[in-house]
C-alpha cells in the first residue's frame, strides 16, 4: 500500500517534500480505521543554549498525552540531542512499516536554509550558516522515514520557528520562508502564513499547540481538514489575525482523531451515513467562492493571508480597495491642544472601618493573621513564606487607573518586602513592594513559582525607613497592560503585565515574620475628557508636512489617505510637522504603519527628538525585527539604545498594518508593538523642545496613518 502524508507545519517551518508520482489512495472502513495501528513520535526541545524556548516541553508533554487517549503507540524525546533525534526517527520510521497511520510532533526551534528545513537539538553548536546542515536534524528525514515504511497515513505537526535563533548572523534566512505547495494527497497547514514568526504563547503552550489540545478535546471527532480549521480559527482570534494559518491540501479522503468503533455507534447515525457531496473544486477555489460577494474587506484580507499568490488575487486587492472605509475628514484643523484633559471617578475606597469588601480574615492563625483593627487591615506572617489576600468582591478594572495605598510597617524583619498585589489569583500575581529598611521593588509569580530576575530589581532610598509610625503612599499608574510604580511620589519603576484585564484582582502581600497596616485603599478610574494632544488622518496637509513629490532620491506625499515616505537611496530620512506642540511630562504616542515596497530588512517608524538631527528612532522592519536606534547632531549613537529583537513584528506584505506605540513617562519610554511590549530606553532631550515625526530608512516605501499624541 503506497504512503500518503499529511504534514501540518503548525509554526513557520517548511518541509521540503519530494513530488508524488501518483495520487495515493486514503480509502479505509470505520472498522479498518478503528482497528488499524496508531504509532506517535514526539519531540519537545526548550532547553537551548542560546535563545531557549518556554513552551516545547511543555508542549510535547502535552501533546503526547493527548495522542495516547487517542490511541496512539507514543515516543517521547524532551531536550534532546541530535543523536537522539535522529535515532528516534529511525526507530519510528521502523515501527511504521507494520502499517496504520504515523504521527510525527515536534516543538522547539526549526529554521530554512537554501529551500530546506531543519530542526535544532539541543546541545548544537552552529556558528556560521553553512554549519546547520551539519548539527542539525533535516526535516525531510521524516518524510522520507514515512514515504518508505508505506503505510496508509502520515501525519507531521511541527511546532517550530517561534523564532530563528541564528537569524541576524545569517543574514540571508532573514527574508521569511518559501511558500511550499502540498503534492498530490497531502495537506500543509502552517500555523502562520510564509515569512511570519508565530507566537510562543504566554500560558503554558505555544498558541497553536494550545488550540489544537483544545480542539482535540472538544472536537475530536471532526474530519482532519474541518478540525484544523477550527483550530484555525480559534489562533486567529487570540492573536487579533496577527497570526494567520496557512492552509495548501490535496487529501482526498477522511481521517479522524477520535475514532469511533462502529459496533457502538448509534443505528440511527444520519452522520455515519450520509453520502459525501461530490466536488472538483479545490479548498482555495470554495474560499473565493464563499467571499466572492462579500461586502467586508476583512474577507478578502483574509484571502490574501492563505493566498498571497491565489488564482484570485487581482481581484482580492480590487476588492479591499473598493471596500475600504472613506476617511473622514477632521472637523478641526490645525494643532489641537496638547494640556491634559481628564477626569478621575473613584471606583472603590476603603477606610478598613469595616469589612464591607469582604477581606479574608485569618485572625488566629499559627503561621499567618489578618484583621482589621484601629481603622487598618493588618497583616502578619509569623515564618519565612509569603502570603497574599486578595479583595473579596470583584471590582471591574477600566484600561487606565491608578491604585492608591498608605502602608506602615509596624514590626518584624525590615530587609524583606510588603505591598499591593495585582494578578489573577495568588499564584500568578505581581508585588509591588516596599521595605522597612527604605528599598523598594517589583517582583512576579507564575503558577507559583518566582519570576527570575525580578522585574523591578531592589532600589535603595525610595521609602521611608520604618519605624512603627511612619507611612509611606504606595501608588500604581495602570495604562493598558503598563504599570508604572511610585512610592511617596517618585517613580520606581515601570512594568508590563500580561494578565488579561478582566482577570487582574487587586491585594496585599507580606512577607517573611513582619506585621504591616494597610489602610485607605483607593482605585480611581482615569478617562480624558477632551481631544488627544494631536491627531493626524492624513487627509490633508494640515499640520504642515514637508511634502516633497518629486524627489530624485527622497519622495513624502499624501497616497490613498495615508502619508507615504519613500526613500530611494541608502540614507535615513525624517520628517517632522511644521506645527510644534508642546509636549507634557507625560505622554503616548500611536501611529499607523505598512510596509509598501522596497528592502525589507531595514526601519521605518516613529521619530521623537528636537530636529532631524536629533532624535530617537522607534522603528520596526518588514521581517519582522524591532529595535531602538539615536542620532546626535546626526552621528548615529553607538551601541543601540535597544538592540534589534527578532519576531516582535507582524512581518509586512505590502497590506498587513503593525501598530506602534511609544508611551513617554517623564525621561522613560516604553515601546510597544502590536500592543506588545519590546523594551524600554531612557531619554535625556528637554520636554519643551522635543517634537514628533516619522522616519524610514533605505530604499522602502511605507505608508503611515492615524498619527496621535494622547496626552496624561
Amino acid at each position: 500500500m503506497m504512503t500518503k502524508v499529511i504534514t501540518l507545519c503548525l509554526i513557520c517551518s517548511c518541509l521540503f517534500i519530494p513530488d508524488a508520482s501518483s495520487e495515493r489512495a486514503l480509502k479505509v472502513s470505520r472498522s479498518e480505521a478503528y482497528s488499524e495501528q496508531r504509532v506517535a513520535l514526539v519531540i519537545g526541545n526548550g532547553d537551548y543554549a542560546s535563545s531557549p524556548l518556554k513552551n516545547p516541553v511543555n508542549d510535547a508533554t502535552d501533546m503526547a498525552a493527548k495522542l495516547q487517549n487517542l490511541g496512539f503507540e507514543v515516543t517521547r524525546l524532551l531536550n534532546a540531542n541530535q543523536a537522539d533525534m535522529r535515532r528516534g526517527i529511525r526507530d519510528f520510521g521502523s515501527r511504521l512499516k507494520k502499517g496504520g497511520v504515523g504521527l510525527f510532533y515536534y516543538a522547539g526551534h526549526g529554521m530554512q536554509v537554501q529551500g530546506r528545513n531543519y530542526l535544532i537539538p539541543v546541545g548544537a553548536d552552529i556558528k556560521e550558516e553553512d554549519e546547520v546542515q551539519d548539527y542539525a536534524v533535516d526535516a525531510a528525514m521524516v518524510l522520507r522515514k514515512m514515504q518508505s515504511a508505506e503505510n496508509r497515513l502520515n501525519i507531521v505537526l511541527l511546532d517550530a520557528c517561534r523564532n530563528n535563533p541564528y537569524a541576524r548572523s545569517f543574514r540571508s534566512m532573514e527574508r521569511g520562508l518559501a511558500q511550499m505547495d502540498a503534492p498530490s494527497g497531502s495537506m500543509i497547514s502552517y500555523a502562520t502564513s510564509p515569512g511570519n514568526t508565530a507566537l510562543d504563547g504566554d500560558g503554558r503552550n505555544g498558541l497553536f499547540t494550545k488550540h489544537l489540545l483544545k480542539t482535540l478535546d472538544k472536537s475530536g471527532n471532526l474530519e482532519l481538514s474541518q478540525l484544523m480549521k477550527r483550530v484555525g480559527k480559534g489562533v486567529q482570534t487570540e492573536s487579533g489575525k496577527m497570526q494567520v494559518p496557512w492552509v495548501s491540501s490535496s487529501i482526498t479522503g477522511d481521517f479522524f482523531f477520535n475514532r469511533k468503533d462502529p459496533a457502538k455507534q448509534e443505528k440511527n447515525s444520519s452522520l455515519d451515513r450520509a453520502p459525501l457531496k461530490s466536488s472538483s473544486l479545490d479548498e482555495e477555489e470554495e474560499f473565493w467562492l464563499a467571499i466572492k460577494n462579500s461586502t467586508y474587506p476583512e474577507d478578502f484580507k483574509d484571502y490574501m493571508a492563505m493566498y498571497p499568490d491565489g488564482r484570485f488575487k487581482k481581484i482580492a486587492k480590487i476588492k479591499i480597495r473598493q471596500l475600504a472605509p472613506a476617511k473622514k475628514t477632521p472637523e478641526k484643523k490645525g494643532p489641537l491642544p496638547v494640556t491634559p484633559a481628564s477626569s478621575d471617578k473613584v471606583l472603590f475606597h476603603d477606610t478598613f472601618d469595616s469589612n464591607e469588601n469582604a477581606w479574608a480574615l485569618w485572625p488566629n492563625g499559627e503561621f499567618y493573621t489578618t484583621s482589621i483593627e484601629g481603622g487598618v487591615f493588618a497583616m502578619e506572617t509569623r515564618n519565612e513564606l509569603n502570603s497574599a489576600e486578595f479583595l473579596g468582591r470583584a471590582l471591574a478594572l477600566p484600561e487606565n487607573y491608578d491604585i492608591e495605598v498608605s502602608v506602615t510597617w509596624l514590626n518584624g524583619v525590615d530587609d524583606r518586602s510588603y505591598g499591593v498585589s495585582l494578578g489573577s489569583d495568588p499564584q500568578n500575581r505581581y508585588s509591588f513592594g516596599v521595605s522597612g529598611n527604605g528599598w523598594a521593588m517589583v517582583s512576579g509569580y507564575k503558577n507559583n513559582q518566582l519570576l527570575e530576575p525580578s522585574p523591578i530589581p531592589w532600589k535603595a532610598g525610595m521609602a521611608y525607613v520604618g519605624n512603627g509610625r511612619t507611612k509611606n503612599q504606595l501608588r500604581i499608574q495602570a495604562r493598558g497592560g503598563s504599570y508604572s510604580f511610585y512610592v511617596n511620589n517618585m517613580m520606581v519603576g515601570t512594568v508590563f503585565i500580561p494578565i488579561p484585564r478582566s482577570q487582574i484582582r487587586l491585594g496585599f502581600f507580606v512577607e517573611n515574620k513582619q506585621r504591616i497596616a494597610f489602610d485607605d485603599l483607593t482605585v480611581k478610574a482615569v478617562t480624558h475628557t477632551g481631544p488627544p494632544g494631536f491627531f493626524d488622518s492624513f487627509t490633508d496637509n494640515a499640520h504642515g508636512w514637508n511634502v516633497w513629490p518629486n524627489g530624485e532620491y527622497y519622495n513624502a506625499i499624501f497616497e490613498n489617505g495615508a502619508y507615504a515616505m519613500e526613500t530611494k537611496n541608502s540614507m535615513s530620512s525624517a520628517e517632522f510637522p511644521n506645527d510644534r506642540i508642546r509636549l507634557p511630562e507625560n505622554f503616548d504616542i500611536q501611529v499607523t504603519t505598512t510596509w509598501k515596497k522596497g528592502a525589507n530588512n531595514f526601519s521605518y517608524g516613529i521619530a521623537l527628538g528636537t530636529e532631524p538631527q536629533s532624535r530617537y528612532n522607534f522603528g520596526v522592519s518588514a521581517n519582522g525585527w524591532s529595535y531602538v536606534s539615536a542620532h546626535r547632531n546626526n552621528q548615529v549613537v553607538s551601541p543601540e539604545p535597544m538592540p534589534w529583537k527578532f519576531g516582535t513584528v507582524a512581518v509586512s506584505d505590502g497590506f498587513i498594518q503593525n501598530q506602534l506605540r511609544v508611551q513617554v513617562r517623564g525621561t522613560r519610554c516604553d515601546y510597544y508593538v502590536n500592543n506588545q511590549l519590546v523594551g524600554t530606553v531612557y531619554i535625556t532631550m528637554p520636554h519643551d523642545s522635543l517634537r514628533v515625526g516619522l522616519f524610514v530608512e533605505n530604499m522602502q516605501k511605507i505608508y503611515f496613518d492615524d498619527l496621535r499624541v494622547t496626552v496624561y
